[in-house]
């Protein structure tokens, strides 16, 4: 008999964990996917494929609706979508950035504002409207309602953003319940979600992939180390010599400097960072990675691409896609990242 998953409506399946529908347990009610999003929220990793992208974006930019755009505020370089307004011509796009409580609370909101218009202006992006929130959304819920309502202009609303950006968090809040997971609508995760809000629509599309992320080689297992859940604590070291950091064995940043520089890393509480002479890095690398240093990416050392960036100004940050950031100041010559080819590396402003 065939069962389909009550939380997103998607004919179940046992065989393939890639696959839509998957669950290990026959007897489970839900999906793999709808399972995570109901007992671990946006810490949850979808890595299921099946979304059309370029038939959804065309299906979208036809449509005469306000935008409302997902960034993560922890991983905001890469919840970005290139060329944004472009994807969307003539249509309004508002930016909800959620997630701001896994920054450091020392972080004036105030300056973190400014941080986020000053990255949107630098990418192109023009929004509308722009509301920071946290991972429990309901306190924002009505200050975000009121929002749209100012932005949408008497049209219907699209909530739209990159996998694991906390849409599916915020429009449960929206709902004031758990709205994607206690009603079934076929093909939820392949196609909009038309649902009946006051007196428009809320248009729910599927998360984009972010295959840039480095959590997406990383092991189911290990993301409880990887993903923040609490607010992040930064690890700061006062260098004096070129030095590498092995953030466990997923990447590794490398400092060349010139005297006194200092090193700051934003990531998550729980992954451990090893630090050493940079002239020893690759036989520590090599001989440790898996066990000293761990957790780990299923790439092994000759299958990560180093990116090295010049140093801007006096301070700057350095992006890694789903593992945070590090921020440098003072006499660096160099910076260098050692990741999985696929993983997303970016320069820019410091943001604290």
């Amino acid at each position: 008999m065939e069962k389909y998953c009550k939380g997103c409506g998607t004919l179940m399946q046992f065989d393939d964990p890639q696959l839509l529908g998957y669950s290990p347990k026959k007897e489970a009610d839900y999906c793999q996917r709808c399972f995570r999003l109901t007992h671990y929220g946006a810490h949850s990793l979808s890595k299921v494929q099946g979304v059309d992208e370029e038939k959804l974006m065309k299906q979208v930019s036809a449509m005469n609706a306000l935008i409302v755009w997902v960034v993560d505020c922890f991983d905001f370089e890469s919840s970005l979508l290139n060329n944004l307004n472009r994807h969307f011509y003539g249509q309004d796009v508002m930016i909800v950035a959620t997630k701001r409580d896994l920054l450091p609370t020392t972080l004036a909101q105030d300056k973190f504002e400014r941080f986020l218009k000053s990255r949107l202006k630098e990418e192109g992006v023009r929004c509308v409207g722009l509301v920071t929130t946290g991972l429990e959304q309901y306190q924002q819920a009505e200050q975000i309602l009121g929002m749209i309502r100012s932005c949408r202009k008497g049209k219907d609303v699209i909530i739209m953003g990159k996998a694991n950006a906390g849409k599916s968090t915020l429009i449960n809040s929206l709902f004031g319940q758990n709205i994607l997971t206690v009603s079934r609508y076929p093909g939820t995760t392949l196609e909009l979600n038309a649902l009946q809000f006051e007196d428009f629509m809320i248009y729910d599309a599927p998360g984009l992939k972010n295959e840039g992320s480095l959590l997406i080689e990383a092991d189911e297992k290990d993301l409880k180390h990887i993903v923040p859940q609490k607010p992040i604590r930064p690890s700061v070291y006062q260098i004096y010599e070129d030095q590498s950091f092995a953030l466990g064995g997923l990447c590794r940043v490398d400092v060349e400097c010139e005297k006194q520089a200092s090193v700051v890393f934003y990531c998550s509480n729980e992954l451990n960072i090893h630090r050493g002479a940079l002239k020893n890095a690759d036989e520590l690398w090599k001989r440790h990675q898996g066990g000293l240093l761990k957790p780990t990416v299923q790439s092994d050392f000759g299958h990560m691409k180093k990116r090295t960036f010049a140093m801007k100004g006096k301070k700057m940050d350095v992006a890694i896609a789903g593992l945070g950031w590090v921020c440098i100041s003072g006499n660096v010559k160099k910076v260098s990242v050692w990741a999985p080819k696929m993983t997303h590396i970016a320069d820019r402003k410091a943001m604290i």
